[in-house]
């Protein structure tokens, strides 16, 4: 499909304005991208699927184009209701929801709210921090997320072609030009730091993990293999806990969804296709 199959859109859906992409016709699958990036790291994925399927991924409260209408609307539970409202009043109800790294465990807390027939979940970040980082880390960023001008410090930091690089490296993914420009220019958006900071302060999974069990939605687990960021054994340990999951292993870093387009999309045409909802 070419680019234009997709649109991006804003909707105004309380409490936030809410940058919106998505394009073709069929069942609705949803998408939920990490803490730090945008809907638009599943452009080349989605357009995989727009023959069959209507996909749509909203930028995070706060991250890239959304901007947030209440500055505690952050956490997990509150992502979950806000996107959950978007979603009833915009659009049909998902058939699956496809959720990346913290967009994965917000498609869980979905998966309650919305009722699809599937998730898939890449790289699912399940797991609280540990140790220091569990107080220090969240005091630090809920500390800069509101302070003044941090937006703009942390931009000028973080918004270097260089150090970009280096942290994308990191995620164990095979780094292209084209995800380099997209991270850097939403480096350098205080707005979108700003937003990820907030999120971050207000991060906590542990409600989430303790209740694993009690999600019986169909699951499909992406984890790969050369993932820096969240390890596969970790993803594997929190996996078991779901009843109603099935772990698949791919090739790629945190970032497997961008790097290897093609092969999530079959992915997901398999789970879709497990639904008996469409076989496409």
């Amino acid at each position: 499909m070419s680019s234009a199959s997709l649109q991006a859109q804003t909707l105004r859906n309380s409490p936030h304005e809410w940058h919106v992409l998505s394009g073709g016709a069929g069942p609705t699958i949803l998408f939920l991208h990490g803490a730090g990036a945008n809907a638009a790291s599943f452009h080349a994925l989605m357009e995989r699927l727009t023959g069959s399927y209507q996909v749509i991924a909203p930028d995070l409260p706060g991250h890239g184009g959304t901007r947030q209408g209440a500055r505690n609307r952050s956490g997990l539970e509150a992502m979950a209701e806000d996107i959950a409202s978007l979603v009833s009043q915009r659009f049909q109800a998902p058939l699956l929801i496809v959720g990346h790294s913290a967009g994965a465990a917000i498609a869980l807390r979905l998966s309650k709210l919305l009722s699809p027939r599937g998730l898939v979940l890449i790289n699912p970040a399940l797991d609280p921090f540990d140790g220091v980082a569990g107080w220090a880390f969240p005091v630090m960023a809920r500390g800069l997320s509101v302070a003044p001008f941090s937006g703009d410090l942390l931009a000028g930091l973080f918004g270097r072609e260089r150090r970009i690089v280096e942290l994308l490296n990191a995620t164990g993914s095979a780094v292209t030009p084209e995800m380099t420009s997209r991270y850097l220019k939403l480096a350098q958006n205080p707005h979108h730091i700003r937003g990820t900071l907030a999120m971050m302060a207000a991060w906590d999974v542990s409600g989430l993990r303790a209740g694993l069990a009690d999600y019986a939605c169909a699951t499909t687990v992406v984890v790969a293999r050369s993932d820096r960021t969240i390890l596969p054994d970790a993803q594997e340990t929190a996996v078991q806990k779901l009843p109603n999951a099935a772990l698949v292993h791919l090739e790629g870093g945190h970032l497997v969804h961008e790097e290897a387009p093609e092969r999530l999309a079959k992915v997901i045409l398999k789970a879709a296709a497990k639904t008996g909802e469409n076989s496409a």
